[in-house]
């Protein structure tokens, strides 16, 4: 992985759970939160050196922390595999 790539993943990881608080009268919508983190986590990777540490989506609102750090999982997992399948592993 990029040194890049794994930069914007750590800022992402630690912007979402350090903003780790939830209000239960708030309906989390996890599947919006995901995509709402894909999203910023897409514009860090274009910006690049650039990049902003990210905050808490608004789409986030509401959902725990465990079920944050989850998320953030599934989305470094993605990208990790995003950026293996550029290479060729394929043996001569």
């Amino acid at each position: 992985m990029r040194t890049r790539t794994a930069a914007v993943l750590l800022a992402l990881l630690a912007a979402t759970t350090a903003a780790c608080s939830s209000d239960d009268s708030t309906k989390a919508d996890t599947k919006a939160c995901k995509s709402a983190m894909r999203q910023q986590f897409e514009d860090a990777l274009k910006a690049g050196s650039t990049a902003s540490p990210g905050t808490r989506p608004d789409a986030c609102e509401g959902v725990d922390a465990a079920t944050l750090q989850k998320i953030v999982a599934d989305l470094v997992t993605e990208g990790a595999d995003d950026e293996l399948d550029e290479y060729d592993f394929s043996t001569p």
